[in-house]
């Protein structure tokens, strides 16, 4: 609820680094500056020059460069494993709206649960369940409606 009061304490504070409205003090404007494009030429006080001394010895460092990469392959291969179990569901998804559609177009015929399964060559158990929320729009039995209340009722 973004009206709810809500007092703990902190502030955020969210930084745009190009921005040039109510522009930060300079300090924070290098800083983020360095913290996007940490070249030499933008550590440009003391403290940036201690950041940027400890990055170069991090990147430096075999051990991290192996961490960092382990790391990277990990979230690789659990963004392709969301993208397959996406396409997995889409699939599914779009297989049961077919069927779904399928069922619609039988019932506004007046055919029952087992002539639809028989036509659709699927066990009605398969089928029943879509079936029963699809008579429930009846006369129309509209696709789309079914589908919502199906998903709604259902996790595909």
């Amino acid at each position: 609820e973004p009206d709810m009061p809500y007092d703990d304490g902190d502030t955020t504070i969210f930084l745009y680094v190009y921005g040039r409205k109510d522009i930060p003090s300079q300090k924070l404007q290098d800083m983020l500056l360095f913290l996007v494009d940490s070249k030499d030429e933008n550590a440009t006080d003391e403290n940036l020059q201690r950041l940027n001394g400890m990055l170069k010895r991090l990147k430096a460092n075999k051990r991290v460069g192996e961490q960092y990469m382990h790391t990277w392959m990990r979230e690789q291969h659990i963004r392709e494993e969301a993208r397959e179990e996406g396409r997995e569901e889409g699939r599914k998804e779009g297989s049961e709206e077919k069927v779904l559609s399928q069922i619609c177009r039988k019932l506004r015929k007046g055919k029952s649960l087992e002539q639809i399964a028989d036509e659709l060559e699927e066990d009605i158990s398969g089928i029943e369940s879509l079936y029963e929320v699809a008579q429930t729009f009846a006369p129309d039995y509209n696709e789309e409606q079914v589908f919502e209340a199906y998903k709604s009722m259902h996790v595909l």
